[in-house]
């Protein structure tokens, strides 16, 4: 999906047409991004950066297609980078085949600090109960097939390692912890997962919740403000679609 277009002569008449009705908008074009529901004329040059682009042609890699997700990989490098300078592990839940966390560790020059990747890694929704049984349950490509390529893909960071089953039932005792990306699509597994980090996360940690700011992911929003009132915490909505807290 391309990222940045220029629009001109139609582009000059639609704003002509608002400027007269009192819409003001800039009549000059601008380059736009316009992706994975975001559409601004702001700065984006992130995208033209060297390293940023190596690093989401490696989750390219890993997912298997482009996602359109540049600005989200784009918060989460700048969520990672931070915590890079922070002592502790590295905890993703919610992994699937391994987009997020694969940009992240070629971002970083990944060698063998902890980082810990909690999913089934199996290829259906969990239903209401958290089970991914796969009866009559859709099958999103962005799910894993199975743990053993995921490993396989992760084989060439030593740091990085598979927790796999369900949550709560795996979470580990692992402290202190830097970076805590919460995506399992099921609302309940990601209060858990919040509860069970939260005081194993240092202060200054990022925790980037996916899905919070998406239509059809009101529960997961829910739970997240319900657990911020219950330990003292706000989740920022972003414009990409993700909740940023610093803890």
């Amino acid at each position: 999906m391309r990222t940045r277009r220029l629009v001109s002569r139609p582009y000059r008449a639609a704003m002509h047409f608002l400027n007269r009705k009192r819409v003001v908008l800039p009549f000059e074009p601008r380059p736009l991004y316009a992706e994975d529901g975001l559409w601004t004329y702001h700065g984006h040059g992130f995208i033209e950066d060297e390293r940023f682009a190596r690093a989401y042609q490696r989750a390219v890699q890993a997912g298997g297609r482009d996602y359109g997700i540049r600005w989200r990989v784009h918060t989460m490098l700048w969520a990672a980078g931070h915590a890079a300078t922070l002592d502790g592990a590295f905890v993703e839940c919610g992994t699937g085949r391994g987009f997020m966390a694969s940009a992240i560790c070629d971002y970083l020059n990944w060698t063998d600090r902890p980082f810990y990747l909690y999913d089934t890694f199996l290829p259906t929704v969990p239903d209401d109960e958290g089970s991914q049984d796969g009866s009559g349950t859709v099958r999103p490509f962005f799910y894993a097939e199975g743990p053993e390529s995921v490993a396989q893909n992760f084989a060439e960071w030593p740091g990085v390692e598979l927790v796999v089953g369900k949550i709560p039932d795996t979470l580990l005792d692992t402290r202190p912890v830097a970076f805590l990306h919460v995506d399992l699509n099921h609302a309940a597994a990601e209060e858990a997962a919040v509860r069970h980090f939260w005081r194993r996360l240092i202060p200054g940690a990022p925790i980037i919740f996916d899905d919070y700011g998406f239509q059809g992911y009101e529960a997961q929003r829910e739970a997240a403000d319900s657990l911020g009132r219950e330990l003292d915490f706000r989740v920022l909505t972003l414009p990409t679609g993700q909740g940023l807290v610093i803890h």
